[in-house]
C-alpha cells in the first residue's frame, strides 16, 4: 500500500513539474497501451482507454505503474470472464484518478 501511495505521488509530480531530465516522463495513455493492451488482446478483451490529456508518469516509474496496471488487466482475464476492459484517468486539482472497470462476473461480498 505504501508503494502504491508513493507511485500516486510520483504520477502527480510528473503532471506538475518537468522531470529531472527536462522531460515530463511518458503519457499515461502510452503506458496503458504498452502494458495493458497486450494482455487485453491476448485475453480476448475489448479495451477502451480514456485518459485526460496531459497526465504523465515520471520516467523512473513507468515500469512500476505499467506493471500495476498490467496485473489488474491479468486479474480481469483470469477471474472476471469479461469481454470488455475500460481504463480511464482524470484529474481534479492535484488528484489523479485511474479507474479500471470490466463487464465480468464480479465477486461475492460479505453483506
Amino acid at each position: 500500500l505504501q508503494g502504491a501511495r508513493s507511485l500516486i505521488r510520483d504520477i502527480r509530480s510528473a503532471n506538475d513539474a518537468p522531470a529531472a531530465d527536462g522531460g515530463r516522463g511518458e503519457p499515461l495513455a502510452f503506458v496503458i497501451d504498452e502494458f495493458v493492451r497486450p494482455v487485453a488482446r491476448a485475453g480476448g478483451l475489448r479495451l477502451r482507454v480514456d485518459v485526460e490529456p496531459g497526465i504523465a508518469v515520471l520516467a523512473a516509474h513507468v515500469e512500476d505503474v505499467g506493471n500495476i496496471l498490467r496485473e489488474v488487466a491479468r486479474n480481469v482475464v483470469r477471474h472476471a470472464r469479461a469481454g470488455k476492459l475500460e481504463v480511464t484517468a482524470s484529474r481534479a486539482g492535484q488528484a489523479i484518478s485511474v479507474d479500471v472497470r470490466d463487464d465480468g462476473v464480479g465477486f461475492a461480498t460479505l453483506d
